[in-house]
């Protein structure tokens, strides 16, 4: 028989004797060609033949192997057909028969293929890891899922009876496979006979089962193998179920919430480390988002065993049915619970207990029957109790108590029976105090011993209830030295309400200490306030029930009043507010105003008074003296207060620390603009943004109160000053922050709405001063700006659990943290169109009653108006016909009358058109006299031009006379000097030996010359300024007459305008003239008429012919002095005189329009 290396030297050899070289995709073809010769539909009929084939076949799986590690996508293409052949063969065979070393060989391989990162650590340290997944992992995962086959022979796979690395090395190709295409797994699991089983199997293994290690030299005990196969079962789990609630219920149906739960038991409940993490995960995908299982785990009785995985101890049996526990079984209760409220804490417990209280949240997600059945199925088992405890009397860490609260709120939303109970619990809350301080442990690590008892009920334990954040590294990896921190003593408070504890944790939060953190410590307290809305929030008598403990009873005066709920949150919502009141700073740098106490006091009594008459009817009877002492009004329905009594209701106690909350919001803004000048703030935390909380939060209860409450709105009226202490910050158009301004508005609009009772301040009055002070248009941008504000835009229905999430408002960004609830941000959303129309509905009527009213109605309304036009339209026509009956009797008699009037009427016309023709002759004498006068004008100016003109030509004559004999004599020196120079060079040579006198007197010659040259150049230039003198006056005669010219231009178009307005008049009186003729000629007095009409026309003809004749003599003038101006200016270009372009121009326009 061959083994491994022996088959692969002879093939070896095979190759070089053929001369051949070996290539990877070559080898792989050859070792495929192998598996499938050796398959068994080709394997030999000897059995020496068969083992030579089995033998073979290994070898090449084993090769293949070898290959795949370095080579994947070679082995991919070119093989995993016949390896998925063989894998799918071999997990036929029975478990006895089966060659477990190839099985494991074989999974292995398809793990490599399909793995998208390198197996092997030199691969590794070749190809760093990266989040790109290789192509080859995905191609070779859709080749083996393209048919169910491959992957429904490794369910066998997975039996006890296996070889360990078989069944490990199987349960990781099914997790690669789930990661690569995890749809495509979910579909052949569900159609797999025994597939989920097979996986529930390996998480349910004993540990002392079956399970060896078969074909493995390792000693490894049985049980930790097996413990192994558990644990990748776990691991698997959650992918397997995810997102397909099928399998989910498959699952399920197998056993799954038995099998878990067993395991969570086994390995130490939530202290059992990462393998209850796992099966705490799996848990947990198995009932999200599936109803049909989370009913399911309730009817297997599986709630019951949550509470004890936290270590919460059962309650103590009755003695009988219905009556309390003996006193025995209470004393042995209360160590099981001082244990459980002191337990210790690490990162993983932490963990696994956040995992726990997750899945009873998954159980009251829903909002049916299924929740309702739940929450008595949580309360019925004692985990409702168990989170009340551990929320509020526990030193379990901050996070893990608000997650207990926000679960707890899901339970107490819309279960009576669960109210109730909480309602009547009492509570021992736990104080942290600080001891002393010692080194900072590791992340989340607790120190000391939380059980141990010590002196006057204390128990010491260090972080028990918080963590801290682990030191960071330094540059040089090295972790930082540990941070000093407190460690903590904790002390047993008296036995008080469970509300009593949760009101004043919403309120205060868990100290700082405890906390660690302040985004930690305020989502705790926003935990607490949705646990507190969840509890009144359809309870009337929880709300009546709190309300009614603010108030002491009759004959007790406020300082006997215990403390209460209603009493705590009293105190914090009728406290001035004040910034000298501080808490601890985030890093205990400091002090700092705590705005969320007022914010979160406001949100809770919002909750009490929201949609309730009779909770609002109840707080109203709250009243205040001058000293801050309650007590109650007791006032009657409709009922107006005492105006001698000196104390003040609680609306009225609000606006007055509204009132307060502005001025030191105006305070602040200036420390904060000094701050931020000095080089930034101090705390770190805007004080102006912490009082716009405060604001906020009054606005958010004054909004809710008043809605739908007239009796609320009276009493808030009740003082005047209230409405214009809302007004300004509506009517200040900047420095207001958008949120104080849009709120206000919102509470303005309801105070409006809902003013319908008889008070100090009526709608009849609101009317007007909204309008003047606001404005119905600012009115409702004021109110829309909300919509657009981010704090507003960013509240969800989590927004409660999201703010301890996010980290704490700092000055850069005061948008984070707990600006309003999900509460009112609906209420606002439901209603903000009624207020918005509210402004523009008159006194007499609301808005809510036309937006409320029937199609009915107000189709019967539109009826009655049409009956009433109807019946108006028959009267008019009665009416109509009487009239023309009685003008019909009259009709004869003021015939006549009609006509004299209409004789005497033309009578008068004619008067009327002979005064017009008279005052028109009138204004065709002042016209014509006006013509006589521009005529004359105009030829005085003509005559005093052509006077000008000739001195202008005689001065140009006399210049260019002058220019001329100055160019003559210039040109006869130069001649002069030419020939002097000829003659002097000529006799240069001759005269070279002359004397000196000789040469004295050509220089005299040469000097006289050149004197007279200068004296003829002085000459030419005067004769050429004087030129230029005279163009510049002729210029500016020119410009002269030009200016002239347009100004008879002028006169003349006004004269044509005055002629046709006399010719338009003419025909005007002439019209009517002839009108009247008309007329005057049906009474009989034609021939006067006529007459009359045609004596005036002619007289005004004439008149109209002389003047368009003056107009034409005007216009032969113009037209000369045009003619005069173009020869003059052709004149001076001939004399190379300068004219200006405009000048052209305008002789050009004027030719076009000759």
């Amino acid at each position: 028989m061959l083994t491994t290396a022996n088959w692969l030297g002879q093939k070896y050899s095979q190759l070089n004797k053929a001369g051949q070289v070996a290539s990877v995709a070559g080898t792989v073809q050859v070792l495929a060609e192998k598996l499938k010769s050796g398959s068994s539909n080709n394997r030999s009929a000897t059995e020496e033949a068969a083992s030579t084939t089995a033998e073979d076949r290994r070898a090449a799986i084993l090769s293949l192997k070898g290959i795949s590690r370095d080579h994947p996508k070679q082995v991919a293409d070119h093989a995993l057909g016949p390896i998925l052949d063989v894998l799918i063969d071999e997990a036929a065979k029975p478990p006895g028969q089966a060659d477990e070393e190839c099985m494991r060989a074989l999974v292995e391989m398809c793990i490599t293929l399909c793995d998208a990162m390198p197996a092997s650590s030199e691969a590794v340290a070749a190809k760093p890891r990266t989040r790109q997944q290789p192509s080859h992992s995905l191609q070779s995962s859709d080749i083996f899922l393209e048919k169910p086959e491959p992957l429904q022979a490794l369910l066998p796979l997975l039996s006890s009876k296996r070889a360990f690395y078989t069944r490990f090395a199987s349960l990781q190709l099914l997790g690669t496979l789930l990661r690569n295409r995890a749809s495509r797994v979910q579909e052949h699991v569900l159609v797999a006979p025994g597939g989920c089983g097979a996986i529930l199997e390996c998480i349910a293994e004993s540990t002392s089962g079956p399970g060896g290690m078969s074909g493995s030299s390792s000693g490894a005990r049985s049980g930790s193998s097996a413990e192994i196969i558990r644990n990748e079962a776990l691991l698997l789990l959650p992918h397997l179920v995810h997102g397909n609630p099928d399998i989910q219920k498959l699952v399920a149906f197998e056993g799954a919430f038995e099998k878990l739960l067993d395991v969570v038991a086994q390995e130490g409940r939530i202290e059992g480390g990462v393998v209850v993490q796992d099966a705490l995960e799996g848990l947990e995908a198995l009932l999200r988002y599936n109803v049909s299982n989370q009913n399911y785990f309730r009817e297997t009785m599986s709630v019951p065993m949550l509470a004890p995985l936290l270590f919460f101890p059962p309650p103590p049996p009755p003695l009988y049915h219905g009556d309390a526990p003996s006193r025995q079984a209470e004393q042995e209760h209360a160590p099981q619970l001082e244990g459980f409220a002191f337990q210790e804490w690490d990162e993983q417990k932490v963990l696994n207990a956040r995992l726990v209280i997750g899945i009873a949240g998954l159980l009251v997600s829903g909002q049916g029957d299924g929740k309702r059945n739940n929450q008595n199925a949580l309360l019925q088992s004692g985990m409702t109790r168990c989170l009340v405890e551990l929320a509020l009397a526990s030193t379990a860490p901050v996070l893990l108590k608000s997650q207990a609260l926000h679960v707890l709120s899901s339970m107490l939303s819309a279960s009576r029976t669960t109210q109730e109970m909480f309602s009547n619990l009492l509570v021992c809350p736990i104080l942290a105090l600080e001891q002393s301080t010692d080194a900072r442990p590791p992340h989340l690590t607790p120190q000391g011993d939380a059980d141990a008892h010590l002196e006057n009920g204390q128990h010491a334990g260090a972080a028990a209830a918080g963590f801290v954040v682990s030191p960071a590294e330094d540059a040089a990896g090295a972790p930082a030295p540990p941070i000093p921190a407190p460690a903590l003593t904790y002390t047993r408070l008296p036995a008080r309400p469970a509300v009593l504890t949760l009101i004043g944790t919403a309120l205060s939060g868990p100290s700082m200490l405890e906390a660690g953190y302040a985004h930690a410590q305020l989502g705790m307290r926003t935990a607490a306030l949705s646990a507190f809305e969840s509890l009144v929030a359809d309870n009337v008598d929880a709300r009546l029930a709190i309300i009614g403990s603010m108030m002491p009873a009759a004959g007790e005066s406020d300082a006997d009043l215990p403390v209460t709920a209603g009493g705590l949150l009293l105190d914090a919502f009728k406290a001035l507010p004040s910034s000298s009141e501080v808490v601890a700073d985030t890093e205990g740098e400091g002090k700092r105003f705590d705005p969320y106490k007022y914010l979160i006091a406001s949100m809770l009594f919002t909750s009490l008074v929201k949609g309730s008459e009779s909770a609002k009817k109840l707080a109203r009877n709250i009243a205040f003296d001058h000293e801050g002492r309650v007590s109650s009004r007791d006032l009657k329905e409709g009922e107006d207060p005492d105006e001698d009594d000196p104390r003040s209701s609680l609306i009225q106690t609000i606006m007055g620390n509204f009132t307060q909350a502005i001025r030191e919001q105006a305070d602040a803004i200036r420390k904060d603009r000094s701050a931020t000048a000095a080089g930034g703030l101090a705390s770190g935390l805007s004080l102006a943004a912490g009082w716009t909380r405060v604001l906020v939060g009054y606005l958010v209860c004054l909004g809710s109160w008043l809605w739908d409450s007239p009796a609320s709105v009276r009493d808030f009226l009740f003082e005047s000053a209230n409405m214009q202490v809302l007004i300004q910050p509506v009517a200040q158009s900047s420095g207001i922050d958008p949120l104080i301004q849009s709120l206000s508005t919102f509470v303005l609009g309801v105070l409006y709405e809902f003013n319908t009772e008889p008070g100090e301040l009526k709608r009849e009055t609101m009317h007007p001063i909204l309008h003047s002070r606001i404005g119905a248009d600012n009115f409702g941008v004021r109110l829309l700006r909300l919509r657009d504000d981010p704090r507003f835009r960013a509240v969800g229905p989590d927004v409660l659990e999201r703010v301890g999430d996010a980290p704490e408002a700092t000055a850069e960004n005061q948008q984070d943290g707990l600006w309003l609830n999900w509460g009112f941000v609906e209420f606002w959303k439901n209603n903000f169109l009624l207020v918005q129309k509210s402004i523009l509905v008159e006194p007499s009527s609301t808005s809510a009653s036309s937006a409320t009213a029937s199609t009915e109605l107000l189709d019967a309304r539109r009826q009655l108006d049409t009956l009433r036009d109807q019946v108006a339209n028959r009267t008019r026509e009665v009416q109509h016909l009487a009239q023309n009956l009685e003008q019909t009797q009259k009709e004869k008699e003021e015939q006549r009358a009609k006509y004299e009037t209409e004789i005497a009427a033309a009578a008068a016309a004619s008067q009327a058109s002979a005064d017009s023709l008279t005052a028109l002759q009138a204004e065709l004498s002042a016209a014509h006299n006006g013509h006589e006068v521009a005529l004359s004008e105009a030829n005085k100016s003509r005559e005093a031009l052509n006077a000008e003109l000739d001195a202008v030509r005689e001065m140009l004559s006399a210049a260019e006379s002058k220019n001329s004999e100055l160019e003559k004599w210039a040109n006869e020196a130069e001649e002069a000097m030419r020939r002097l120079k000829e003659k002097v060079a000529a006799q240069a040579q001759m005269d070279m030996q002359g004397g000196a006198e000789k040469e004295k007197e050509e220089r005299a010659k040469m000097d006289a010359l050149e004197e007279q040259i200068k004296e003829l150049k002085r000459k030419l230039e005067e004769g050429q300024a004087c030129v230029q003198a005279v163009e510049k006056e002729a210029s500016a005669n020119i410009e002269a007459l030009e200016e002239q010219i347009k100004e008879l231009k002028r006169k003349v178009e006004e004269g044509q305008a005055r002629v046709q307005a006399v010719e338009k008049e003419k025909d005007e009186v002439v019209q009517r003239a002839k009108e009247e003729a008309a007329l005057a000629a049906s009474a009989g007095m034609e021939e006067n008429k006529a007459a009359a009409v045609d004596e005036s026309p002619s007289v005004d003809v004439r008149r109209l012919q002389e003047l368009e004749k003056e107009n034409e003599d005007l216009l032969v003038l113009l037209e000369e002095l045009s003619t005069k101006r173009k020869v003059d200016k052709a004149r001076m270009r001939e004399n190379d005189l300068e004219v200006s372009d405009d000048d052209d121009d305008d002789d050009d326009d004027d030719d076009q329009e000759g």
